[in-house]
């Protein structure tokens, strides 16, 4: 070897031992603190703050001319920098260059805050309510929201919640609706429904966490894209020896790794029974601080974003804000490649995504023509994305996606629900008390006590607080109920009620009247329900009524009719 090539192999070795050696520190770094470089957010100031959020503001310029107001809004289990990754893809900062007034709701980190952990649904949607109020105090204009997935359900909520008072409108990206639609896609609602019913029941409550921890929300985002995942490591790996590289991707890596924070187990709890078993969104109304609240309340224009790739938020389902709000006009921004994540964060983001909504605003204050890119939503059905490989193959996705979860749930059932031995325990005693309702069923006799009264009491003693019926935008617990029906009962006796006698209800539909039945049910008498007025002389006769109770519209035929007292109760069309 001439020295020629000797020079050539020691340049080649030292280069290989510098990159080496760069790889290693720049290993050491990432290992100790997570990225090479302090993380560098856009600037802003909290004007406003409450124990469940503060309220960031980035016009820290104090603009003399008064901008538009949009308040961004995050979902549960991520961090509110989702707005804010990184300089080249920031929301906050393209909305504020763009000349708007940019809010933003920050619910923080809940295991570190007091409290944080023990907030509901309802927390959040006030707490987005209380931000509207505060910001339009300020702007003096209506207020548009936008909100990435459960925050585009708070949004949907707190719009309704205020019956859109002051709301400009309200655009959302990647948030599901019809949730029905979004778990089993090509399945009826019907079978959803059981479907959910029986895992539900078959899960007892006492092994539900009491939240779910940052590290979990973010395995489990992971695990709905694995290979995703996988090629991220791999791709870091091979630039460990080039700073200049790893820093180019350095905050979007840095957020997937801890932008993700804690779910209070009673918001989750909530959301699994008003949105996945009850559908509320579409049907009913949600529960909101004890009042019904119905998408139907919406009247301001709604923009929803949907990614045609996203397996989180289906097309289907974001598109049934359609059938929840038909007093709002509707439109989409349709962006048949992007999934969950891309609808909000990233290049394609900015470029589809950040540009159309800043289009929109636009078109809503009057100083732009509807963009191209925009059309109206009318169904739910239009332009779905079931050409597509994946929704042609729902069916071995969902397979897939059940694998991956699976996975990961062996590793972190024990954290998430305490020790095995207890959670089988736990589960042991659940279809223990399935056998003890099977065996009262086998020794049913001429003399055992059932009834609707008797079961309203069990369900007391086991959920009180738990939402029984919705009527007339109130929402009424089992408790509630109970009550009722107990001071009903007090004064069927005080009137001379007794077990057998038959006693005629004269009623409109209405709380009160259920609850008088069930208080007839409870004293062992025979509840008689007279429906026709024009033959109640008939019906009374029939039912060999002995007591007649009849609400206010119906007293006066009920008098007319019955030879013996009439008793009146009720609200006057109201209770």
């Amino acid at each position: 070897m001439d020295k020629k090539d000797k020079t050539g192999s020691g340049l080649e070795l030292l280069g290989s031992a510098s990159r080496l050696s760069s790889a290693l520190k720049n290993a050491s770094a990432l290992a100790r603190f997570g990225r090479l470089e302090p993380r560098r957010g856009t600037l802003y100031s909290v004007p406003h703050e409450t124990p469940i959020y503060r309220l960031r503001c980035y016009d820290v310029n104090k603009s003399r001319k008064t901008l538009t107001p949009v308040i961004l809004v995050p979902p549960l289990m991520m961090s509110s920098d989702v707005f804010d990754v990184s300089k080249k893809i920031s929301a906050v900062d393209y909305l504020t260059n763009q000349g708007f007034s940019v809010w933003l709701v920050d619910f923080g980190e809940p295991a570190e805050q007091e409290g944080g952990l023990h907030r509901d649904m309802s927390d959040h949607v006030v707490a987005l309510n209380d931000a509207i109020e505060f910001v339009y105090a300020q702007q003096r204009k209506p207020v548009h929201l936008a909100g990435y997935c459960q925050g585009g359900i708070f949004c949907y909520l707190a719009v309704a919640y205020r019956k859109s008072r002051n709301i400009g409108s309200v655009i959302t990206f990647a948030a599901p609706v019809n949730l029905y639609k979004n778990l089993l896609p090509g399945v009826s609602d019907e079978t959803t429904l059981k479907v959910l019913e029986t895992v539900g029941d078959a899960i007892p409550s006492s092994i539900l966490p009491s939240a779910i921890p940052g590290w979990a929300s973010k395995n489990l985002f992971r695990m709905l894209a694995p290979i995703k995942q996988l090629q991220s490591w791999v791709s870091l790996a091979r630039m460990l020896d080039d700073r200049d590289a790893i820093l180019k991707g350095e905050d979007q890596r840095s957020f997937m790794n801890d932008g993700f924070v804690a779910w209070p187990g009673p918001a989750m709890i909530e959301f699994m029974r008003q949105m996945l078993l009850g559908n509320r969104l579409i049907a009913g109304g949600c529960v909101i601080e004890g009042n019904t609240v119905s998408l139907t309340d919406i009247t301001c224009p709604t923009l929803a974003i949907i990614g045609g790739q996203d397996t989180i938020a289906r097309p289907r389902s974001c598109r049934g804000i359609v059938e929840a709000s038909p007093n709002s006009d509707i439109y989409q921004l349709w962006l048949p490649n992007a999934g969950h994540l891309g609808v909000l964060v990233g290049g394609s983001a900015m470029k589809y995504s950040w540009s159309s909504v800043t289009n929109w605003l636009l078109w809503r204050e009057g100083k732009a023509d509807i963009p191209e890119t925009i059309e109206v939503l009318d169904e739910v059905g239009s332009e779905d994305n079931e050409t597509t490989e994946q929704d042609k193959n729902t069916a071995i996705a969902a397979a897939k996606a059940i694998f991956g979860m699976s996975k990961g749930f062996i590793d972190t059932a024990g954290d998430l629900f305490g020790s095995t031995k207890t959670s089988l325990q736990t589960l042991t005693d659940n279809y223990s008390s399935r056998l003890v309702r099977l065996s009262r069923l086998q020794h049913l006799d001429a003399d055992s006590k059932v009834g609707f009264a008797l079961s309203l009491e069990e369900q007391v003693n086991k959920s009180p607080d738990d939402t029984y019926f919705l009527y007339a935008g109130r929402a009424h617990t089992y408790a509630d109920a109970n009550t009722r029906v107990d001071n009903i009962v007090r004064g069927l006796i005080s009137i001379g009620v007794r077990c057998g006698d038959h006693v005629g209800i004269l009623m409109h539909a209405r709380p009160s009247s259920l609850a008088t039945s069930m208080a007839v049910n409870r004293l062992g008498a025979v509840g008689v329900l007279l429906r026709d007025k024009t033959q109640l002389g008939t019906e009374l006769k029939l039912g060999e009524v002995q007591h007649l109770i009849a609400d206010p519209e119906n007293a006066s035929a009920a008098v007319k009719s019955f030879s013996g007292k009439t008793y009146v109760l009720g609200g006057f069309g109201r209770s």
